[in-house]
């Protein structure tokens, strides 16, 4: 049997899924172009709730957090997650941040910004 993850956003990639679809709906001028972007998002974590490992690790953000972090490619936008094997719910992805492509590589005051924010 495959093992199934429960998928769970952080309060930043929550905030950072909005953010994006505004973007996308402010650049397009298209509202309606800022919310497939948010239902993309949404469908690729849920994506993640079998095989999340099948993405590979993201070893600049994983030392910026001391957590094994992993990235998966939406678009132009990179979705950064958790996999944890056992929690009280069960095993469990978090997504954790989300990122631009065309923006700087995380900084260690960035990765501590979005820690709190978790």
């Amino acid at each position: 049997d495959l093992k199934v993850y429960v998928v769970r956003f952080s309060r930043e990639a929550e905030q950072n899924t909005i953010e994006a679809g505004h973007a996308r709906a402010e650049i397009d001028e298209d509202v309606a172009a800022g919310l497939a972007l948010i239902d993309s998002i949404y469908a690729e974590a849920t994506g993640l709730r079998t095989l999340p490992q099948r993405f590979p690790r993201a070893p600049h953000e994983s030392q910026a957090f001391g957590l094994t972090l992993r990235r998966r490619n939406i678009g132009r936008w990179a979705m950064f997650y958790t996999i944890q094997e056992e929690t009280d719910d069960g095993p469990m992805v978090t997504i954790i941040f989300l990122w631009h492509a065309s923006a700087a590589p995380l900084t260690d005051v960035e990765a501590e910004r979005i820690r709190g924010n978790q």
